[in-house]
């Protein structure tokens, strides 16, 4: 049976379920203010799923794609779904459990999020129909594992597994317009006992009384792009037979826990004729030709795969070509889908796959019951018998951190978080703290060891590539309208990773690039608000789309805005000053004289600020304050220079009206 008591979305929530199955917890990842640290949250009681199954204990949750909606089960089959779309820890009730007869012949024992960016019925928000796999006339029959996939074809596979020990298989179709399944019987697998370990893998005689082990999770994984070549991987399942030291013979000698993967792959070939078949004529043979012949599903049994622990938690990464598997002694294994080998890691710097390729890994941690990993998978937060959440972080191994890591190694950690950065822009939710946090970890743990300038080694090749990846144009210094600034979405994440690099709390000072993507971050969502607030103040104006600013409320609706615009301007133009102010008094003490060619020394700060685009140049020039054993970076400089502030500014302070309308002053000019 399904058994998933922990959850970690792609916005960052963590659902757990209690031990006693009659509450859920909602957990999230947070920067601490006072150290700069990324620490896990305390768990809050979300009490409305509970209420929700009148106090049936809870046994499985899981996530929708987008991470903005929780499926949660009960023991007699009840589903409700919840989202949490304003915040990510509350919830409101999306879909209320039917409640149905109190009796076990309903239990789900698989469960599968479908996309949601699927067209499907009109006009209810939730639709419930059924399709009957098969009938059942004995209770050996009775399922107790399933498991669902997607196909290439737009189809579902389907693998069960019933008390009976026998596998079987299904394709199945959603008919949207007739509120029904298409469903296929593909093949039936009996006497699917556990299998024995391996004898060769482990080092022990195959002559030892083995015990049964049992069924402990069955997962079906869709086609994937094979990483050795160009074909497409074929349909897996892997079944997952467990066994626990309490379950061993007394007579055996093997007291330790393992657990043995069952593999079968599903390949589809297409049966061909004779060539003889082909000199037959067509009018004596009724013969099907080979394009009629019907598609052959075909089972092969791939070797089984032992692994000394009891896997209890498996999520598929990288599009399904990577498995990792959470262990109940807290080791976590990255393997890859072919051979379900172990990722090695490669001390080369020359090609850069991912993190654990690099040297990255998680610590040995402590025994668990559950475990979840995070969206980009350097992250794991784990549940233990007593309800206690865990948080680790991957880092560096051992053998890493006994030494300062060199220039090479440095790049290619942050070229393996670049790639990761980016995959986890491009997919479901944008969720990236789990990488703040285990960057964070990697700096720390390097800084005992490593000097500014190897720390700006690994800092400053992210930040420009991360840029660089995702083809990110920040120049809108020659466009008129700014809608296509506010619209991207992908500045603001590549800023707020920049302005997390560089937080340690509040007790130490932000370096120069967190400040700027914080200041530029505070403009844009001070830009966005000027924006909306516009455009509400239009509803019910009959202004064609004009904002009427001669009503109170719409204008104190901008207050708030406006005074810290403002108080950002004068913050700029005074630290200017200040800049002019220290060029001038460099000019007259290099040469001499108090009151030697002010006009040469205000026409090289114009020209420095009319030249001097390069943000990586800016970054480095500091100026003399009033004290002068103390020097600071100009942050104003970087923003009167940066593309993307001017277009911020530009939009609070003088949003532009519409061509086709009347004119209508707005805002702080």
């Amino acid at each position: 049976m399904m058994h998933e008591k922990i959850a970690w979305s792609n916005q960052g929530c963590i659902a757990s379920i209690s031990s006693d199955g009659h509450s859920v917890s909602l957990r999230n990842l947070y920067c601490n203010s006072a150290t700069g640290l990324w620490v896990l949250s305390h768990g809050e009681e979300a009490k409305l799923i509970a209420l929700s199954h009148n106090g049936y204990p809870l046994k499985h949750l899981s996530w929708s794609h987008a991470g903005t909606e929780l499926a949660v089960t009960d023991i007699l089959g009840n589903i409700s779904v919840f989202s949490l779309v304003h915040a990510i820890n509350r919830c409101t009730v999306s879909r209320r459990c039917a409640q149905g007869a109190e009796d076990n012949l309903s239990v789900i024992v698989g469960l599968a999020w479908l996309n949601q960016d699927r067209s499907g019925p009109e006009g209810a928000r939730w639709v419930e129909f059924r399709g009957e796999l098969h009938s059942i006339s004995t209770a050996a029959e009775l399922l107790t594992h399933a498991t669902i996939c997607a196909d290439k074809d737009a189809s579902m596979l389907i693998a069960t597994y019933s008390f009976s020990k026998h596998i079987r298989f299904y394709r199945a179709r959603v008919e949207w317009s007739r509120q029904t399944f298409m469903i296929e019987h593909i093949k039936t697998i009996g006497d699917c006992s556990s299998p024995k370990q391996d004898a060769d893998a482990n080092e022990l005689p195959s002559s030892l009384p083995y015990p049964e082990a049992q069924l402990y999770h069955l997962e079906m994984l869709s086609p994937a792009p094979d990483p050795r070549n160009k074909e497409t991987l074929p349909p897996l399942l892997l079944g997952f037979f467990c066994n626990y030291p309490h379950q061993n013979n007394p007579a055996s000698i093997v007291n330790e826990p393992w657990t043995s993967i069952a593999r079968w792959e599903l390949n589809c070939t297409k049966p061909t004729l004779h060539p003889s078949f082909s000199q037959l004529s067509s009018k004596k043979s009724n013969a099907p030709t080979s394009s009629e012949l019907q598609t052959e599903v075909v089972l092969k049994r791939l070797p089984d795969i032992s692994v000394g622990n009891i896997v209890n938690t498996v999520q598929q990464l990288n599009l399904g070509t990577t498995l990792a598997f959470c262990s109940s002694d807290g080791s976590i294994e990255f393997r890859s889908r072919p051979a379900l080998d172990l990722l090695p890691r490669d001390e080369s710097s020359d090609k850069v796959s991912g993190l654990t390729q690099v040297g990255l890994g998680f610590p040995q941690g402590d025994n668990c019951l559950h475990a979840a990993l995070s969206p980009n998978a350097c992250a794991v937060v784990t549940l233990d018998d007593g309800d206690m959440a865990s948080l680790r972080l991957m880092q560096m191994h051992q053998g890493y951190l006994d030494s300062p890591l060199s220039d090479d190694i440095m790049e290619a950690v942050a070229e393996a978080f670049v790639i990761q950065f980016s995959i986890s822009c491009s997919g479901y939710g944008n969720y990236h703290d789990d990488l703040s946090a285990t960057m964070q970890l990697f700096r720390e743990q390097n800084l005992k060891h490593a000097d500014s300038t190897q720390i700006s080694t690994f800092t400053k090749p992210f930040l420009s590539d991360i840029h660089r990846v995702i083809s990110l144009n920040i120049d809108y210094s020659g466009d008129v309208k700014t809608e296509n600034y506010l619209k991207n979405g992908m500045h603001q994440r590549t800023l707020s990773m920049q302005l997390s690099l560089g937080d340690r709390g509040s007790q130490q000072h932000r370096n120069l690039s967190s400040k700027v993507a914080f200041a530029i971050l505070q403009l844009r969502w001070a830009a966005l608000s000027f924006a909306m607030g516009l455009k509400l103040s239009t509803i019910g104006t009959g202004l064609s789309g004009e904002a009427d600013l001669r009503r109170t409320e719409t204008v104190r609706s901008f207050f708030g805005i406006i005074a810290w615009t403002l108080s950002l301007m004068n913050f700029i133009v005074d630290e200017l000053f200040t800049l002019a102010a220290a060029i001038e008094d460099t000019s007259a003490a290099e040469n001499g004289s108090p009151n030697h060619d002010m006009l040469a020394s205000k026409s090289k700060f114009r020209a420095l600020l009319n030249k001097t685009t390069d943000i990586e140049l800016l970054s480095v020039y500091k100026f003399q304050s009033s004290t002068p054993q103390h020097s600071r970076s100009c942050l104003s400089l970087n923003l009167v220079c940066y593309a993307s502030t001017t277009s911020d500014s530009s939009a609070v302070s003088a949003p532009k009206s519409r061509s086709n309308g009347p004119k209508t002053r707005h805002g702080a000019n």
